[in-house]
């Protein structure tokens, strides 16, 4: 197309070199100059053009590319493919060049839905190739021998052809919901302790029956969902744990290892209440200035129409009783005195000034984003440890006809990553509990956060041999990772990143090969790299630093200081980098051009 320019960029608006993968943008006379009455769209899509005439723009595509040695555009998939699933960022793309990769399907997608609230799965779906008649177990299966557990899609949905929108595209809201049901038949529960566990099954998957034969993952079910059935199966009387799980993944499988919950002494309902130390991250929070302002944590959930404010307080005040750690107030003593913390007796934190109903009835698009992202801040804000204000709840009411949004801000000294998946099914409970006109009764805590945080000062104790070790460790001068130590300044927001490609005969045994061998996941590995890498990088620093004590360590350290790091960027022939010398501290010379990445060499 004439007067059309196009670019392939990294995240921060830099060219990027042939055969690497980067965004597609767009540029020319005939650019648009935005999407009309929609500001948010058009700040996210045109950019300021860093290559062009001042006020003039690029378009982001979103659309993934690389350019190859003929000069040609290959599509890599989309930007905003990519997602979060179980804490782990995934690329919808590369499973679905897996899924599509043998001769038997013609065509493939992967989304992630969430069609049980809180319970987010990947799905894959399939288009057979002509005359072929691939089966979705085999499909799994061939994913999972190219990808790591947590990428393969919980179930493959065959389809006669993907659906598509208008424009072309895929229209994931067309795409039908797994039919888990299917795979759930089977033989049927032999003993009680397999028919309370088929039952426990089906519930947490959201299935109206499992048969013992069929395995838990293969229904849908993850590490996250294994502890809710974990603390179900606790409270119907059964003891296992996750560990359990993974090992015996179906119920025939499951059953033997059942113990029952007499075997477990059970912790006094009231073991929760009352003072407890600080756990070494709230210390850790004190010992960095203790700033707890907007450290919370937020879930915006769909609810049903007509929630009804009394039956959701109802709820609210269940969850709050029940989780001590919803209570608790944080008293900040003088500078130096460690803090106090507390639980209140049940009872004593109001549903009913910890819930905001807020109708939203004639709010659409960004006049609704806008009102959420209001009452979002006025909720974090409302919120007071030392009051024990810990949570706060904000029902978005659409009206009796229509789903509303639910949104929960919890302070972060009381919530985690994995709290919500007990404390929304909890809330949901409770809730349905409320509107079926009984009385909430959720399922016992187990070891209360007082009693794990005393747990923890004990532990300490019957340690405190090792202390002399650490402060051994902790004696030597530590080489600092950069050209100075830390500083204030040097928060998340100024991090910068660095994206390196691999070969597959590379990655292949660190996504699974290596992890197996160790019972640990990939960021296990990744982060025990990381670890020998920067202590070997350390030592070799400190040699190279170490003032000479001989005429020969001389010698020795003036060559190594001869061999300088090099910019990697830099090309041959081209005048040294401004960032790499050639001496120690030198930084004499041109600068590389933007699309340079630097990084200091072993």
């Amino acid at each position: 197309m004439r007067n059309t320019r196009l670019h392939v960029l990294d995240g921060h608006l830099r060219p990027v070199p042939p055969g690497v993968t980067g965004e597609l943008y767009l540029a020319g006379d005939q650019l648009a100059r935005g999407y009309l009455g929609r500001p948010d769209l058009t700040a996210a899509a045109f950019v300021a053009n860093p290559f062009g005439e001042p006020g003039s723009r690029l378009y982001r595509t979103g659309d993934l590319v690389r350019t190859t040695a003929d000069g040609l555009l290959e599509y890599r998939g989309r930007a905003d493919d990519q997602v979060k699933v179980r804490g782990f960022r995934i690329e919808l793309g590369e499973i679905e060049s897996a899924l599509a990769s043998g001769p038997d399907v013609a065509a493939a997608a992967v989304v992630v839905r969430e069609d049980t609230p809180g319970v987010r799965r990947l799905v894959g779906y399939a288009v057979p190739a002509a005359g072929a008649a691939p089966e979705p177990a085999a499909l799994r299966e061939r994913v999972g021998r190219t990808l790591p557990e947590y990428m393969v899609p919980a179930a493959v949905v065959l389809l006669d052809a993907l659906p598509l929108t208008a424009n072309g595209k895929l229209d994931r809201k067309a795409l039908p919901a797994p039919d888990f049901s299917a795979q759930a038949g089977g033989r049927a529960a032999g003993d009680p302790v397999e028919r309370a566990l088929c039952a426990l099954f089906a519930e947490v998957l959201g299935l109206p029956e499992v048969g013992v034969d069929s395995s838990f993952f293969d229904l849908g079910g993850d590490s996250i969902v294994s502890l809710q059935l974990v603390a179900r199966a606790r409270a119907a009387g059964l003891v296992f744990s996750p560990k359990d799980v993974f090992t015996h993944r179906t119920v025939a499988a499951l059953a033997p290892v059942v113990r029952a919950a007499e075997d477990t002494p059970a912790e006094d309902p009231d073991a929760g209440i009352g003072t407890l130390p600080a756990t070494p991250v709230i210390r850790w929070l004190q010992e960095h200035g203790g700033a707890t302002e907007g450290f919370v944590q937020s879930m915006l959930v769909q609810v049903p129409a007509g929630l009804g404010l009394e039956h959701l307080t109802t709820a609210v005040q269940a969850v709050l009783d029940h989780h001590d750690a919803l209570r608790m107030t944080v008293t900040r003593g003088e500078a130096g005195t460690p803090w106090s913390l507390e639980v209140p007796a049940r009872g004593s934190v109001p549903a009913a000034e910890a819930v905001v109903r807020v109708p939203t009835g004639g709010f659409t698009g960004t006049d609704l984003e806008a009102l959420i992202a209001a009452e979002a801040e006025a909720a974090w804000r409302a919120l007071d440890t030392a009051a024990g204000r810990m949570l706060r709840v904000v029902w978005f009411d659409a009206g009796p006809s229509a789903p509303g949004r639910l949104l929960i801000t919890v302070h972060h000294l009381a919530v985690d990553g994995v709290s919500w998946r007990i404390l929304l099914p909890d809330l949901a409970a409770a809730w349905q509990a409320a509107a079926d006109g009984g009385q909430p009764r959720l399922a016992p805590a187990g070891t209360s956060f007082r009693r794990w945080a005393q747990g923890l000062v004990e532990a300490a104790a019957r340690r405190e041999d090792e202390v002399e070790l650490w402060l051994e460790m902790l004696s030597g001068e530590e080489t600092p990772l950069g050209a100075r130590p830390l500083a204030a300044s040097d928060t998340a927001a100024g991090a910068r990143s660095l994206v390196l490609t691999l070969p597959a005969d590379r990655t292949e045994p660190l996504l699974t090969g290596v992890p197996a061998a160790f019972h640990a996941g990939v960021d296990d590995v990744l982060l025990t790299g990381l670890a020998l890498a920067v202590a070997q990088w350390r030592r070799r620093r400190a040699s190279v630093r170490t003032e000479p004590s001989s005429s020969t360590s001389r010698a020795t350290a003036a060559r190594t200081w001869s061999r300088a790091p090099t910019c990697p960027a830099r090309s041959a022939g081209s005048p040294p980098c401004t960032r790499y010398g050639s001496t120690p501290g030198s930084s004499t010379g041109t600068r590389c051009g933007p699309a340079a990445r630097h990084w200091d060499a072993p």
